[in-house]
C-alpha cells in the first residue's frame, strides 16, 4: 500500500537539501540495482542505485515517505530528509534449506520466492541450502525436491531462515499374514512416476520424500495396485496382498488334482497344478483379474474380482458318452474319445454303452468308433452333458 505523508506548509518554502538513499546487504555493504523512489506530492522514482548502493537526490528539507525495490521485494519507511542525512534500506541474508528428516541438507533442491511474480534461487548446495540477500518482508517460499513442491509464508524481518524438511517415508507390502513380501517395483508420483526401487526382505522400501498428498505404486507378480496418501499426517504407506485360492472341482464339489493354473497380469502367470483337494493357494494383490484353468486339455477363463471374493472355482461336468442301438440300448466296446489340444481316449464303452467322465465345460468335439465305423459330433457340455451317438 502507498503511504501519503501530508507535508507542512513551511515544506513548501524550504531550500532543497541532499540526500542520499541507499541500499545495503546485511553486512552493511551497498548494493547497486536497487529502485528508489520518495512521495512528494505523489511518488517520484529517483532511480537505481549504484555500485556504492546508493543514490543522491534533491529535496526540500522534511520528512518523507521514501521506497525501495529490489529483486521484487518492496520496503517502504518514514525518514527525516536534512542536508547530507542518508536514508538506508537494508537487505537480511535469508536462506532456504531443504532437509531430510534427521535434519541433514538436500541438494539440488529448486527454491523460489514470490514477490511480484515468482524468482528463482539457486539450488540448494550439499549442506541443503540456499541463500540470497532480499529486503525483510512476509514473502511466499517454494521448494521442489523430486518433483514434489512445497510452500510456505515467512516474515524475514522477524526469522531469515526458511526451513522445509522431508519426511521419512515407509512403503511396505505385506503378505496375508502380514509378512513383508520382498521384491515388489515400488514407485511414487511427483511430476511424474519415480522409481524408488523394490522392496528389501521386510518386504520395505524407506525414502524421505517432501510431504504433500501422493499417489504411490505397487507391482507384484505383474499386478499393479495405486494408493494415494498425505504422508504429512500418514508417512507408512501399506499395500496388503490377499490370500487367493484357485479351486477345480468336479460335478459333486470334490477337488480334482493335477488341473494347470494361471492368472493374467502384464502377461500369464503360472500358478502351478492343483493339489490333492483340487486347490492352488497364492498370495495376490487385489485386483479384478482374468483366471485359468486347464483340465484334461481343456482350458476354463473367468474374471473375479479377488478383493471382494478371493476365492476362484472351476467346476467340471460330469459328461456321458453313450453309444445305443437304434432301439437306444446300451452297445458295448466303442471306443470314445474327445478333442481339446489334441485327442484324448475316454476308453471302450461299458456294458450301458457309456462312459462317464468329469471335463470343464465347453464346446467339444466327440468320437466314437465302433466295429471300425467312426462317427464324430461337437457338443457344448455346459449345456448338455450327455452325448450321444445312435
Amino acid at each position: 500500500m502507498w503511504v501519503a505523508v501530508a507535508w507542512p506548509a513551511s515544506n513548501a518554502d524550504a531550500a532543497d537539501v541532499t540526500v542520499s538513499v541507499c541500499l545495503q546487504s546485511s553486512t552493511g555493504k551497498g548494493m547497486s540495482g536497487g529502485s528508489a523512489q520518495v512521495y512528494s506530492g505523489g511518488w517520484k522514482q529517483l532511480g537505481k542505485t549504484d555500485e556504492s548502493g546508493c543514490i543522491k537526490t534533491a529535496i526540500a528539507e522534511g520528512t518523507f515517505a521514501f521506497g525501495m525495490t529490489h529483486e521484487g521485494v518492496y520496503v517502504q519507511q518514514e525518514a527525516r530528509a536534512g542536508d547530507g542525512s542518508t536514508i538506508v534500506f537494508q537487505a537480511v541474508s535469508t536462506t532456504v534449506q531443504v532437509l531430510d528428516s534427521l535434519g541433514g541438507g538436500f541438494a539440488g533442491a529448486a527454491v523460489q520466492y514470490y514477490a511480484g511474480g515468482w524468482h528463482s534461487m539457486s539450488p540448494t548446495g550439499r549442506d541443503g541450502r540456499s541463500t540470497i540477500e532480499l529486503l525483510p518482508g512476509n514473502l511466499s517460499f517454494g521448494a521442489t525436491l523430486d518433483g514434489i513442491y512445497n510452500q510456505r509464508e515467512q516474515n524475514t524481518a522477524r526469522e531469515a531462515t526458511v526451513t522445509f524438511q522431508a519426511t521419512r517415508t515407509t512403503i511396505s507390502v505385506l503378505g496375508s499374514n502380514g509378512k513383508g513380501i520382498a521384491g515388489a517395483a515400488i514407485q511414487f508420483y511427483a511430476a511424474g512416476w519415480r522409481q524408488l526401487g523394490s522392496t528389501n526382505p521386510n518386504g520395505v522400501v524407506t525414502v524421505d520424500l517432501l510431504p504433500g498428498n501422493i499417489p504411490f505404486g505397487a507391482t507384484l507378480g505383474g499386478i499393479y495396485n495405486q494408493v494415494s496418501v498425505d504422508i504429512s499426517t500418514n508417512p507408512a504407506v501399506t499395500f496388503q496382498a490377499v490370500s487367493t485360492t484357485v479351486r477345480v472341482i468336479d460335478s459333486k464339489g470334490a477337488g480334482l488334482p493335477g488341473a494347470s493354473l494361471q492368472y493374467y497380469a502384464n502377461g500369464w502367470k503360472q500358478i502351478g497344478s492343483s493339489g490333492a483337494e483340487g486347490s492352488v493357494t497364492v498370495d495376490l494383490l487385489p485386483g479384478n483379474l482374468p483366471f485359468g484353468a486347464s483340465l484334461g486339455g481343456v482350458y476354463n477363463q473367468e474374471a473375479q474380482d479377488i478383493a471382494k471374493n478371493p476365492v476362484i472355482t472351476f467346476q467340471a461336468v460330469a459328461t456321458t458318452v453313450r453309444v445305443i442301438d437304434s432301439k437306444g440300448t446300451g452297445l458295448a466296446g466303442a471306443a470314445l474319445q474327445y478333442y481339446a489340444n489334441g485327442w484324448k481316449q475316454l476308453g471302450s464303452s461299458a456294458a450301458d454303452g457309456s462312459v462317464t467322465v468329469e471335463l470343464l465345460p465347453a464346446n467339444l468335439p466327440f468320437g466314437a468308433n465302433l466295429g471300425g465305423v467312426y462317427n464324430q459330433k461337437d457338443q457344448d457340455i455346459s449345456k448338455n452333458p450327455a452325448v450321444t451317438f445312435q
